[in-house]
């Protein structure tokens, strides 16, 4: 039996373990530098180019700020002249605000009227679904809003939707005729099929013409429900849609202090403001509520414009236009 080998003090002796490292010497690397700048060449060129494909298809300034769900292939600066949808873009598009870095606001009131409504009236049920109050204060402070009208509103309220016209503080819009759901169970609105949605709009758009010698470019949905096939309707028929980023939430409430709140507590510069001009009993404190509104709103430095205005923001070309692709 091998007997271990000892060091003089008795203990064994230690035994080593030698490790190569091998590495690149910085001459060699050199050598490669050259391909290392090719391949970083070749990607930064890639991106650069699909960057500018993407950019030039999407037609879109760079000096716009937008985010993902922004509207493709528009022409912006078409669309600031409020051109017909046709020369706009291929894609259908829904506005929710104007730019962010004015201090402007859009106060928009709908004025819904459906069959039911028009019942009502005849049955002496209601006596009127026109705020009077609400138009009286906003011509005496001089503050300017946008009306979206329904078809029906505009047959039962005839002189009065002509009287708004000549109006220069009030621009009017398309809320559709009869103010049905364009998609799904909307608020209970009663549904429609998509094969009626050009009708409801284009036959609102000659009582509007009618009414105002003007041709409206701006509509809104029923109870702001849409699909994908409802921007396209709307862009055939020849209107641009407009929703909201900030919800009153007046109607059939009589809380006067949340209304204000639900406003006040959540206007940003550009924002379109949504409320309604039937009066009681479905919006009962509205009209109460609209002036110290607009008094806050002032205070804070905001300036009332309508949403034409709004979206035109000359003197900053900022502008953000979503594109939708399902329901809200």
């Amino acid at each position: 039996m091998r007997r271990k080998k000892q060091s003089r003090n008795g203990s064994p002796t230690p035994r080593y373990l030698t490790i190569k490292i091998q590495y690149w010497p910085i001459p060699r690397l050199v050598l490669f530098s050259p391909l290392l700048v090719i391949l970083c060449y070749v990607l930064f060129s890639f991106v650069y180019s699909s960057l500018r494909a993407i950019e030039n298809r999407v037609a879109i300034p760079t000096t716009i700020r937008y985010s993902p769900e922004i509207a493709s292939s528009l022409q912006f600066a078409k669309l600031l002249a409020m051109t017909p949808p046709k020369s706009l873009s291929k894609e259908p598009v829904i506005i929710f605000h104007g730019s962010r870095n004015r201090r402007e606001v859009a106060l928009t009131f709908d004025a819904d009227m459906t069959y039911g409504m028009q019942e009502m009236l005849s049955s002496d049920e209601v006596q009127s679904f026109y705020d009077q109050d609400l138009i009286a204060y906003l011509t005496k402070d001089q503050v300017k809003a946008t009306l979206f009208l329904t078809g029906l509103w505009i047959e039962t309220y005839s002189d009065t939707a002509k009287e708004l016209a000549k109006n220069p503080l009030f621009e009017l819009a398309n809320h559709s005729y009869s103010h049905k759901s364009f998609s799904g169970d909307c608020y209970g609105l009663g549904e429609m099929s998509d094969e009626e949605d050009k009708e409801e709009i284009t036959k609102t758009q000659t009582l509007l013409k009618d009414v105002s010698g003007k041709d409206t470019k701006l509509f809104r949905f029923p109870g702001g429900c849409y699909s994908q096939t409802d921007l396209v309707s709307a862009k055939k028929a020849g209107v641009i849609p407009v929703q909201w980023d900030v919800v009153a939430h007046d109607g059939f409430n009589d809380d006067g202090e949340a209304i204000f709140h639900n406003v006040v507590d959540h206007v940003s510069n550009g924002s379109i403001i949504v409320m309604h001009m039937n009066g009681v009993p479905n919006e009962p404190q509205t009209a109460k509520v609209v002036p110290r509104i607009v008094e806050k709103l002032r205070a804070k430095g905001y300036t009332f414009v309508t949403v034409s205005e709004l979206l035109k923001a000359k003197q900053t070309p900022e502008i953000i236009i979503y594109h939708s692709l399902v329901s809200p």
